[in-house]
């Protein structure tokens, strides 16, 4: 609900805006124009706390009643308050003026009705405009959901939602994937563990050429990515070439079922790991063979578990960094 301030606010605004002093006269279409929602035109502007208050009208003269089709006459107005897009930085706050309608035909039940808009959703506080760009700055511009909620002065729920409900509709979009010649597939903690619930994994689907994400699974195994792939469109699987994936054996046998014309190998990253471990496993088991214990401070294959793990270039710079100690001269 509104506070009492906004809403002594509006009538203040509602009575300035029914006389002249206010109104736009003469340039009701200009700032119309530079409004730009269609079916709307500003009737008033007034600024408030450091925010733009627009009072707005749609163009409609008449509206027929959806059950009989006769159109019907006025039944009154209500004030409907929402946020729009920022002008120039300035928030902006619309007070529309939603006319009611009265069918006149004594037969038809439905009464009255008010009017609608798809721009403004039913018991809104958002435009659909604004919404839309919630979205995109959080996904696009990469805000965070808090950071446009404040700049919008709406909850963080609000803001959430908007993100929510325009961003399945571009996940659900087939064209989003577009065409992808290198698949990468991986494993992801979605949530870690605590009292309440296990660690939630989650497979990861990238284009490796554009190093984009295209979609994130619930789930590890190998039939999350036959049922990912399978809801492809048709021939979108004939054009990958290279399916990189970790060492998981039901990604690899996915992978093998549903893209046998795919290279398949193993990315980068988890090679170097399993190359690191591989270096480990070896270097305990000599330790064990030959001093029958495991590493201690003073062991020489203890002294050089992390050297063994450099790269070809570290060791270099390593002996170089530490030359030999001379003896001092007494």
């Amino acid at each position: 609900m509104p506070e009492a301030s906004t809403i002594l606010w509006i009538a203040t605004f509602t009575e300035l805006e029914e006389a002249s002093g206010v109104r736009n006269g003469s340039g009701d279409a200009d700032a119309s124009v530079l409004f730009n929602l269609c079916g709307f035109a500003v009737r008033a502007q007034m600024m408030h706390e450091g925010e733009w208050w627009l009072a707005i009208e749609t163009l409609e003269a008449r509206s027929a009643c959806r059950s009989c089709g006769v159109f019907g006459v006025g039944n009154g107005r209500r004030r409907v308050v929402v946020r729009d897009l920022p002008i120039a930085g300035t928030p902006v706050v619309l007070v529309w003026s939603k006319p009611t309608w009265r069918c006149r035909e004594p037969l038809c039940g439905r009464g009255s009705w008010p009017e609608t808009c798809d721009e403004i959703a039913v018991r809104a506080s958002l435009t659909e405009r604004a919404r839309r760009d919630i979205c995109r700055r959080v996904g696009r511009e990469l805000d965070t959901v808090a950071q446009v909620a404040r700049e919008f002065g709406v909850g963080w729920a609000t803001a959430h939602q908007a993100v929510i409900d325009h961003g399945d509709q571009l996940i659900a979009d087939d064209q989003r994937i577009g065409r992808v010649t290198g698949l990468g597939v991986d494993e992801h903690t979605f949530q870690h563990a605590n009292a309440s619930r296990r660690t939630q994994m989650v497979t990861t689907f990238v284009d490796i050429d554009r190093g984009r994400l295209l979609d994130a699974v619930p789930g590890r195994s190998g039939e999350v990515v036959r049922t990912w792939i399978d809801k492809r469109p048709v021939g979108w699987t004939d054009q990958i070439q290279v399916a990189a994936i970790d060492a998981f054996a039901g990604y690899a046998a996915a992978i093998r079922d549903r893209l046998p014309d795919a290279r398949l190998v193993i990315d980068h990253f988890h090679a170097i790991r399993l190359a690191s471990e591989t270096v480990n496993d070896v270097r305990r088991r000599v330790q064990q063979d030959t001093t029958g214990h495991r590493g201690r401070k003073g062991d020489p294959l203890y002294g050089i578990r992390r050297l063994l793990q450099m790269t070809w270039k570290k060791p270099e710079r390593h002996r170089l960094a530490t030359p030999a100690r001379r003896p001092r001269c007494r």
